[in-house]
């Protein structure tokens, strides 16, 4: 026997029985037969029912997502407190070295000097007083003016001349490369005829070498230049003669000046008919200095000593 069917009287919807809320419009169906108040208790909210079909079934809700794995934790390590460092003596400071804060020298070779009077005599190596003795350049003369003719540097020579002996200071670097050429030619020759002074030369010695280096930089030369670019050498030699050595070289260069400068040097050494045992010895160490073997610095400097005998 099947279970009657009845329809719910506000939205029609099928119900199982009366004295029954309707499931979707919440209306109280009251049995004619046996009527009943519908209970005080909150009703569930009604639903909507859908035309002419069965309600709908809700899908189950989601299963959670399952929670992350903990990150693992990296262990702490233990901190150790710091040890104290041994308190350390305060040293204190140097003050500045007197060449720190002194005016930088000027160049010995590729500037001009400046003119300034002359010191004493017994202050000057050269000892030279204003008077000049006659003295016969002929032999010499010619020798030089032979070594500066050369064809590979004679062009270097007139630059420097012309840089030596003009009024304004070199502006290009070849005008300075070439006058630093002469003047360390002639620096390493006055170093080798001075090689035997122990204090001063007397005023003839220094007078033949002044008029040496006229003839060298030409009928325009100032003496007073001459003879101040003498004074800086001078000094120059009494502080670090080795250095000295090394910084007229190295202007000088690896250039055909280098046979030039071995060769002046003798000439001037030997300009007074006696080159001494001082001087054969200075020659050796320049020609050394200038990168000539032994053999080859030997018939060069023999050269230009019989070219003064010719």
């Amino acid at each position: 026997m099947s279970t009657p069917l009845y329809k719910c009287a506000n939205c029609g919807a099928i119900i199982h029985r009366l004295n029954l809320r309707c499931g979707y419009c919440n209306h109280w169906n009251v049995d004619p037969a046996n009527p009943q108040d519908p209970p005080s208790a909150a009703s569930p909210p009604a639903r909507t029912p859908p035309a002419h079909s069965p309600p709908a079934v809700q899908a189950p809700p989601p299963a959670p997502a399952p929670a992350p794995a903990p990150a693992p934790v990296a262990a702490v390590a233990p901190v150790v407190a710091p040890v104290a460092a041994p308190p350390v003596a305060q040293t204190p400071a140097r003050p500045a070295a007197p060449s720190a804060v002194e005016a930088p020298k000027r160049r010995l070779f590729g500037s001009k000097p400046e003119v300034a009077p002359a010191p004493p005599a017994l202050e000057r190596r050269g000892g030279a007083g204003p008077s000049k003795p006659s003295i016969a350049l002929s032999p010499k003369s010619r020798v030089l003016q032979s070594v500066m003719a050369q064809p590979e540097a004679s062009s270097a020579w007139e630059k420097g001349r012309k840089s030596f002996n003009s009024r304004s200071a070199p502006s290009g670097r070849d005008e300075q490369d070439s006058l630093a050429r002469i003047q360390a030619v002639m620096a390493v020759a006055y170093w080798v005829a001075t090689s035997d002074d122990e204090e001063e030369m007397d005023s003839d010695e220094y007078d033949a070498i002044v008029d040496t280096f006229a003839e060298l930089l030409g009928e325009d030369v100032d003496e007073d230049e001459l003879e101040s670019t003498i004074a800086a050498w001078d000094e120059a030699i009494e502080e670090d003669e080795e250095a000295f050595l090394e910084e007229a070289v190295g202007a000088i260069g690896q250039g055909p000046m280098r046979r030039q400068a071995l060769e002046i040097a003798t000439v001037v050494a030997a300009a007074d008919d006696d080159l001494s045992d001082i001087e054969e010895e200075a020659l050796g160490e320049l020609a050394t200095a200038l990168g000539f073997a032994d053999r080859e610095s030997e018939r060069i400097i023999e050269k230009a000593l019989e070219s003064l005998e010719e």
